[in-house]
């Protein structure tokens, strides 16, 4: 049985990632697909649109046959994290062969040669050799954003390589893919599919058309403003995703404000540093943009600067908010992954979930609450992690019931997704 691997949002699950899954079964002669899934935060430090046992259904229902969790902090993590996080997960599954990922492919070039360019480019972050890190060094000085500042320096020593990643999201991204495999020294191959239709964060004109390809980004914009995004989603997940928005709705940063500031103000006298991905000038920055703050959004405009990106500030915040320490996170990354937790399979993928079982290096959490509940199951790191993600999931639950007025099952008792 040949097993591929993709790592994803879904934030929601679009006709994009539909054309990605089948590409990557047509294109890598995989059997079955495994996802992992950002649980409720996201990259951007945000909480996702939907939830994760609604993404998770969408996922299977999708093409994916077996879906895990990227848990809280490494879904919500710069690039580099977020990229080896996954990878790690898939590695520690024992059963993956390929890992598949989408990214942009400039005209004229080809798939193929596009990865060997990719993977050249990843080979030297790993390097990091001295004219390099001197190059970057010099960015940094400057005042540029790191992304920018990696950006000159690959630019400066080697610019035959990989030199436009930063106008390229995914293909930046993969590249961590690649360089977390590197350092994994891992057997798991990877597969570049070329992306489609929307740019991330780009916006078509015009009304929607079935089939038609968009961002995620622009899926959550038109929702909010109120129009029909069915057409851009595949219809085999079309009554999975208007079933959550009717009875569970949507979640956004600025629904997370209140419990952020009430947070944050008991945090003012407080060492800022000792949390996760927190330096001085940010601290600073956080302390004395308090004062007038009135919306998530508002509050990050006010710490960014042009060396500071907004999603570092976001997932700083949510790393606040969560009482993410600096220390919690180092334990993670030695201990990687600490256990996998599985969100739901699809039933005809039982031989797989079967070969999972056998082969799987690390814990297996299958439920939550059986996990938590045996001392012998899950300890040390492993046994904090599942806590803080829980954690994490029930402030996603608490603000949906807000939002809704309904009660919502809590996720220590909520079954895993299963269709047919």
């Amino acid at each position: 049985m040949k097993v591929a691997g993709i790592i994803a949002e879904y934030n929601p699950f679009h006709n994009g990632h539909a054309w990605h899954l089948a590409q990557t079964r047509a294109l890598s002669g995989a059997d079955r697909c495994v996802a992992v899934l950002s649980g409720d935060m996201v990259q951007r430090g945000e909480p996702a649109f939907l939830d994760q046992s609604v993404r998770t259904e969408m996922a299977l229902r999708g093409g994916a046959d077996v879906v895990v969790q990227l848990p809280y902090p490494l879904c919500c993590a710069g690039a580099e994290d977020f990229a080896l996080g996954g990878v790690a997960l898939l590695q520690a599954l024992g059963c993956v062969d390929v890992l598949s990922f989408g990214a942009e492919v400039p005209e004229g070039q080809t798939p193929d040669a596009l990865l060997e360019q990719m993977e050249r480019t990843a080979a030297l972050l790993e390097e990091e050799p001295e004219a390099f890190q001197a190059a970057l060094r010099d960015g940094l000085r400057q005042g540029l954003p790191f992304p920018a500042a990696r950006q000159q320096a690959l630019h400066t020593v080697a610019p035959q390589l990989l030199t436009q990643e930063a106008d390229a999201p995914n293909r930046s991204l993969g590249i961590e893919y690649l360089r977390a495999l590197l350092r994994l020294s891992s057997p798991i191959r990877p597969l570049l599919i070329p992306r489609t239709g929307a740019g991330h964060d780009m916006r078509s004109e015009g009304a929607v058309v079935p089939g038609q390809i968009a961002s995620a980004s622009e899926i959550r914009s038109r929702v909010r403003a109120g129009e029909d995004v069915l057409p851009l989603l595949p219809e085999e997940v079309r009554t999975v995703f208007q079933n959550a928005l009717e009875e569970r709705g949507s979640v956004t940063a600025d629904d997370l404000f209140p419990a952020l500031l009430s947070r944050l103000i008991l945090l003012r006298n407080a060492d800022l540093t000792a949390f996760y991905d927190v330096s001085p000038a940010i601290e600073a920055r956080i302390k004395k943009s308090l004062t007038h703050a009135v919306s998530t959004d508002r509050l990050v405009k006010e710490i960014k600067t042009r060396d500071l990106t907004e999603a570092r500030v976001r997932r700083v915040l949510m790393h606040l908010l969560l009482d993410m320490r600096a220390s919690d996170v180092q334990a993670i990354k030695a201990q990687m992954p600490p256990y996998v937790r599985i969100l739901g399979f699809r039933r005809s993928a039982a031989p797989l979930l079967s070969t999972i079982w056998e082969t799987c290096r690390v814990p297996l959490v299958m439920s939550p609450a059986d996990a938590l509940n045996d001392p012998q199951a899950l300890s040390g790191t492993a046994r904090t992690m599942l806590q803080k993600d829980l954690a994490v999931s029930e402030l996603y639950r608490s603000m949906q019931e807000q939002k809704t007025g309904r009660p919502l099952q809590e996720w220590l008792r909520r079954p895993l997704v299963m269709i047919d």
